[in-house]
């Protein structure tokens, strides 16, 4: 995929408003966010726990915006504690 076709893609979605649509969110939800994320600032998780009702936020240390890379040794610690 060309690069601009991306960039454009994803400031669509970026520009789209959705925070009104978390509310709908219904099931048992596990925020996962890192700390040092400059993508999407650490005060969205914050907003997101609390439009989302039955969830809980986990705040990944020195993580940026994929803890799937950055680590993912806590990031698997994370969701199997959260299994439990």
């Amino acid at each position: 995929m060309a690069k601009g076709v991306m960039r454009e893609t994803i400031k669509k979605i970026v520009e789209e408003d959705l925070l009104s649509e978390l509310p709908k969110i219904q099931k048992e939800t596990l925020i996962i966010w890192g700390e040092k994320d400059r993508i999407v600032p650490l005060a969205h998780a914050f907003i997101f726990k609390e439009k989302i009702k039955n969830s809980k936020l986990e705040i990944l240390p020195k993580i940026r915006h994929s803890p799937h890379l950055e680590d993912p040794e806590k990031l698997v610690e994370v969701l199997i504690s959260n299994l439990k």
